[in-house]
């Protein structure tokens, strides 16, 4: 219900780490709908405007995001043309 509203939701997990380059074990969640969330979360990060951010979605739910990318990967998530 958070995300709906608009908020940005952070999740940690295991150890911390930090740093500009900490890779792992948290993640910030916002609703990928807004075009304007990416614009807060680079300016929450303190980051340039062209960075990009990665998408999580369930697995069941990838051939409908992604379509015929998702339908060329392979088991490893190797692409295969």
């Amino acid at each position: 219900a958070r995300l709906l509203d608009g908020a940005i939701v952070g999740v940690v997990r295991g150890r911390s780490e930090f740093g500009p380059r900490a890779l792992g074990h948290r993640s910030l969640l916002a609703l990928p709908t807004d075009r304007a969330m990416l614009d807060r979360l680079n300016r929450l990060k303190h980051r340039q405007w062209y960075r990009p951010v990665a998408p999580m979605i369930r697995r069941e739910d990838a051939g409908r995001c992604f379509g015929a990318l998702w339908d060329a990967l392979d088991e490893d998530g190797n692409l295969v043309l």
